[in-house]
């Protein structure tokens, strides 16, 4: 299996994760936060798109570069440390938290049917970029991160960034949905 198949596999999981988790919840359970400076499922849903939505509008450009110099016989980069170091520090459960920007801050209320279905264009976008880029090509250049300039990624390292960042929200949210005083839980006897 190429890399970009597992990528492929890896973005259904997170689509199915996705609905799991929110395609039954009511608009109380969805927007439900479970104290104050916590998300709600729908905001870690949210989150999501709104901060992979610049890393897809930064790898597409860099598409066509990545397969000219696969076609040009070019060695492939190495990815570098820094970029390896953000991609395991996404992955749930969150060891390193970092504070969000403003303009990446989630809605606080969603509704489910137009969330869901802005959360599956979005990675149905993210998959079609993987397999434009071709597995040879993941490595082929190095792009700049939206959000911190002077890191520079592979263009793998970058579609590894969205899945370990969606990884790492959707662990959030369920832990959201598991939460003590979650609307409609079923209180554990005791």
């Amino acid at each position: 299996m190429s890399i970009v198949e597992a990528y492929s596999k890896e973005i259904d999981e997170l689509l199915r994760h996705a609905r799991e988790l929110a395609g039954d919840l009511t608009p109380m359970q969805l927007d439900w936060r479970p104290a104050p400076g916590r998300w709600s499922v729908g905001q870690n849903l949210d989150h999501i798109v709104r901060t992979g939505r610049p890393y897809l509008e930064a790898i597409r450009p860099h598409i066509a570069a990545a397969r000219a110099r696969v076609a040009a016989e070019r060695a492939p980069l190495r990815p570098g440390w820094p970029g390896n170091f953000l991609v395991r520090s996404m992955e749930p459960p969150p060891r390193l938290r970092v504070r969000t920007f403003r303009r990446l801050q989630p809605a606080t209320t969603h509704d489910r049917e137009e969330l869901l279905a802005a959360f599956e264009r979005f990675h149905r976008e993210v998959a079609e970029a993987a397999r434009d880029t071709g597995a040879d090509a993941w490595h082929a250049v190095r792009i700049r991160s939206p959000f911190f300039p002077l890191l520079g990624l592979t263009l793998g390292q970058a579609f590894a960034v969205l899945g370990a960042h969606g990884r790492r929200h959707l662990w959030q949210a369920g832990e959201v949905a598991r939460a003590p005083g979650f609307p409609g839980a079923v209180a554990p006897a005791g």
